[in-house]
């Protein structure tokens, strides 16, 4: 009697560990086809910014200020950006730039724009063909830009006051560009230029020539030439409208010309 009951317990026991291994399984079953696992990512928006330098660069004139004939060439630093003294005959040489320090690649255009105050005697004087923008690369050497300049050769200008696309009033310097992005995940076209371009203008002011309009009535005047960059996204503009600019930096050459 004793054996069958411990028979018995044996048995209860047994199938009661077989419960539990069963139950342990069934939980390891049930825990696999339960799993996941997650990924995540996140994305930051490209920025575009435009940073620019100062209007930099030099004055020349010549003596005697006869349109192509001989002449000393003298030339001071543009201080602050201020060109104090300004007579028919002289060339204003200015360099300026533009990087884009933001990692979207952008369209990227230049317009200027030169205002003439009043002179003195308290009038506008014409500006019709007074003053000229010449644009030389970096590789020309400034004496030979100046002689360019000087003996017509016209083949880098690319405004003349007063006429349509000139001054006064707002003119494009050449057609816009493409310029790369800059740093991580930076944006690369193709036919995109590096995200630092530089710009090498020459500003002309006519000198009187025979029975030309007096370049004298500008004597007194408060005259400024200002460069503002636009820029607009590329990828998303395929065709720049241009309108809203995106981003754009001014910079601002003051010049008060007086004659002797």
């Amino acid at each position: 009697m004793k054996q069958t009951t411990e028979r018995k317990g044996k048995k209860r026991l047994a199938l009661l560990l077989l419960l539990i291994a069963f139950i342990i399984i069934l939980g390891a079953t049930v825990a696999f086809f339960s799993d996941f696992i997650t990924a995540q990512i996140t994305a930051t928006a490209g920025t575009l910014r435009l940073e620019g330098g100062e209007i930099t660069g030099n004055q020349h004139f010549q003596r005697p200020g006869v349109e192509g004939g001989p002449f000393i060439n003298h030339s001071y630093a543009i201080v602050d950006g201020l060109i104090a003294n300004l007579n028919p005959g002289d060339i204003i040489e200015l360099n300026t730039g533009v990087q884009n320090v933001g990692n979207k690649s952008a369209w990227v255009r230049n317009i200027v724009n030169l205002t003439i105050g009043t002179n003195h005697a308290n009038v506008v004087p014409e500006a019709e063909g007074r003053f000229e923008l010449f644009q030389f690369p970096a590789t020309t050497s400034t004496a030979d830009a100046l002689t360019a300049i000087r003996t017509r050769v016209l083949t880098n200008r690319i405004a003349v006051s007063g006429t349509t696309g000139g001054f006064p009033g707002t003119g494009q310097i050449g057609t816009p560009i493409i310029m790369n992005g800059t740093g991580t995940a930076a944006e690369e076209e193709e036919g995109g230029l590096a995200p630092n371009q530089s710009m090498r203008l020459f500003l002309y002011f006519v000198p009187t020539v025979g029975t030309d309009v007096d370049s004298n009535r500008f004597q007194g005047s408060e005259i400024a030439l200002t460069i503002r960059t636009e820029a607009m996204q590329f990828r998303n503009n395929p065709t720049p409208t241009w309108l809203p600019v995106s981003t754009q930096t001014v910079r601002t050459v003051p010049v008060a010309p007086v004659t002797p």
